[in-house]
């Protein structure tokens, strides 16, 4: 449960960011997700539904998924057949 969101870093920091809180996602459950990177933009799905899409991203570099809770507690999440088409 909780939210998703989409990123790009430079550095340390995270620029161009789309965030959802809004989303309808099975609970205790495996996600699909998906980025499509097309003419300079990235969009990203989870479970077939479009989370949004971020600009202006560079051409070259490489993908990386977190967990993050800002809550007390144990957070654990699996990644399982995270796709890139890029055209």
């Amino acid at each position: 449960t909780g939210a998703v969101g989409l990123s790009q870093r430079e550095g340390e920091t995270f620029t161009e960011t789309v965030f959802r809180e809004d989303l309808t996602l099975p609970t205790n459950s495996t996600y699909n997700l998906l980025l499509i990177a097309s003419g300079g933009e990235v969009t990203l799905f989870v479970n077939g539904q479009r989370v949004g899409d971020i600009t202006s991203v560079n051409d070259s570099g490489s993908i990386g998924q977190a967990v993050i809770n800002y809550d007390p507690g144990d957070t654990s999440c699996q990644f399982d057949n995270l796709w890139v088409w890029r055209w």
